[in-house]
């Protein structure tokens, strides 16, 4: 699993999250959003989760283009 993080702002702060899963790892809706709330509590921000795999092309692209691997 690879982790992706992109942090904005200082007042109005959120994470954008992008995991890269290997197969055939998979998480389901509840997981993910239960991973979500863990990541915002640990990180002190909201934090947006997002699964590469499951991202349409034309935002993969601009999703790409921003990535911090972390």
């Amino acid at each position: 699993m690879s982790l992706v993080l992109n942090v904005q702002g200082k007042q109005n702060a959120e994470s954008d999250i992008l995991l890269e899963l290997e197969k055939p790892v998979r998480i389901d809706l509840i997981a993910l959003i239960e991973l979500e709330y863990q990541l915002s509590d640990l990180l002190g921000v909201k934090a947006d989760l997002a699964i590469k795999d499951n991202l349409k092309p034309r935002i993969e692209k601009h999703v790409i283009r921003e990535v911090v691997s972390v």
